[in-house]
Formats: C-alpha cells, structure tokens, sequence
C-alpha cells in the first residue's frame, strides 16, 4: 500500500471512530445521568432510615425512663442514665459482652448494674470518653445474688450457654419451679430489689444444674438504663 493509500485509510478509520463516539455520547450521558439519580435516591432513602431509626430510639428510651420511674424500686437511691447497648464480640470465647454508647462523660463506671425492658442485662466492667463495656448476664463470671417468689435468696452465676444462667448456691432453703420468675435481691448495690434475673426453665439436681432462661434481647442492640448510685450530700 502506497503511502498516500495508508494516509487516506488512518484518516477514514479515524473518522468512522469519531462518529461512532458521537453517536454513543448521549446513551453513555443517559447512562451517567441515572446512576447520578440513583446515587442521589439511595442517599435521600439512608438519611431517612437513619432519621427514623433516631426517632424510634428515643422513643424506646423514653418508654423504658417512664417505666422504671413508676416503679416502686427506682426509689431515690439510684440514678437512671440511659444509653444505647450494641452488641460487641469479645477475643475469649467464652466471654460474653456488650458495648455502650456512653461513659465517663455521663459519670458511667466499673460496676455499675444495666438493665433492659425486660429485667437485668449486666454490669459495666470498664469505661471511657463515650464508650462502656458491660458483662453481660449470661457470662460465666456474672454472679449476683436473687429471691424466688416468696423471697428466699441464692446466689445466681451466667453461662455456660449464652441467654442462660444458673443457681450457684443457696443462701435460705430455695426451691426452684419451672415457670418461677427470680428476682434481684438487693444487696451489694449494684441493683435494687424486685428487678427481673430470669425465669427458671428446668429445674434439675443437684440445684446448681438447673436452668435459669434470661431474657431473649439480651444479645440485641437495645435502649438500657445504667443505674448510677446517689450519694448522700452530707450537711453541716
């Protein structure tokens, strides 16, 4: 092919290419355009989720605040500051934890008890600026002491399976029913009175073998109350 032949032919492919291009831009436009729309309706959908997820969770937080207030127990012993608790995966396996979304901000400390719409979730191990882990009442070292229905007391121990716990040991003649409801004892301040443990769902022997069930949200992310205890202001 002569020099001029190889010329006259980039020239024409170049061309055919061009308008080829040409013809393809408003499709390659159109196509940019609904993605840009889509973008834009994905993000508006989010913002809402995320505005109503918001709502909702004030609400729960409200309804759970006027809950405990009417109850006899919330006495004036005991502050109630509420947070949000997520669920948190902890290296040991045999672990079972949680996490909060407050902390020392809000005056949140080591050993203060947390509870839920249902009862007794755990208690703080540890906490910082806008962070808290609580141990969760399923986990093998949560132990507090409980009343049955008549109010004879024993002392309660999580695990070894998770939402269960069991009767470590008997302080008054306790005998556990399938169905009873168990109760927080009182004492150690950590918790008041009369909160919902667990509910026993097999009574086995020896007594230390039998099945406390606690409650079935306890591995959600949830609205709780973490009970700060009130110090007395001393006066001259």
């Amino acid at each position: 092919m002569k020099r001029i032949e190889r010329a006259y032919w980039a020239i024409g492919c170049w061309l055919v290419l061009a308008l080829i291009g040409y013809g393809l831009q408003p499709l390659v436009n159109r196509s940019g355009s609904a993605d840009l729309h889509r973008q834009l309706l994905e993000q508006a959908l989010q913002r809402s989720l995320i505005s109503e997820a918001e709502e909702q969770s004030i609400l729960d937080r409200q309804q759970l605040l006027d809950r405990y207030l009417a109850a006899n127990f919330a006495g004036s012993l005991y502050q109630m500051v509420p947070a949000r608790l997520s669920p948190h995966l902890d290296p040991h396996p045999r672990r079972s934890v949680a996490r909060l979304d407050r902390g020392t901000e809000t005056g949140l400390l080591a050993g203060m008890g947390v509870i839920g719409a249902a009862g007794v979730i755990g208690k703080i191990t540890s906490s910082g600026p806008g962070w808290s882990l609580v141990q969760l009442a399923d986990d093998p070292a949560f132990v507090i002491p409980f009343i049955d229905e008549v109010g004879r007391s024993a002392i309660y121990a999580g695990g070894p399976n998770l939402g269960r716990g069991h009767p470590r040991l008997r302080i008054d003649p306790v005998e556990l029913l399938d169905g009873m409801v168990l109760r927080t004892h009182g004492g150690g301040g950590t918790f008041p009175e009369g909160l919902v443990v667990g509910v026993v769902s097999e009574v086995r022997f020896p007594f230390r073998n039998s099945v406390i069930l606690l409650t079935s949200t306890l591995h959600h992310g949830q609205e709780v109350l973490v009970l700060t205890p009130l110090t007395k202001v001393k006066t001259r």
